[in-house]
């Protein structure tokens, strides 16, 4: 559930505070694959390789997807350098929960 929240929220106030720009509906879309992605490998790669690794994986994804977005759906800009300043806090944000929710539960 803090991921819902997060994702969105972090990439909004990434596109306000640099030469960035994605539409609303384009973050919110985004945060919602990032989230439903998330939901699905965690239970695969988090038993297998870990958190931290599981972590690494994730935020480069992360970074990735935040920087080809704009590109595939014609609208906005993201930098690389914000991609990768952006997807290391996403990435921060999911190995804390992770290890808050997810490892602590065992």
């Amino acid at each position: 559930m803090f991921k819902v929240v997060l994702f969105p929220l972090v990439i909004y106030l990434a596109t306000l505070s640099q030469n960035a720009s994605l539409p609303l509906i384009v973050i919110l879309g985004l945060a919602f694959l990032l989230v439903i992605i998330g939901i699905i490998a965690e239970p695969i790669f988090l038993p297998r390789f870990g958190n931290l690794v599981s972590s690494l994986m994730g935020t480069a994804f992360i970074m990735f997807s935040l920087w080809v977005t704009p590109l595939l759906v014609g609208e906005g800009s993201f930098t690389i350098e914000l991609a990768i300043i952006t997807g290391a806090i996403l990435g921060i944000i999911e190995f804390t929960l992770h290890h808050i929710f997810i490892l602590t539960d065992k």
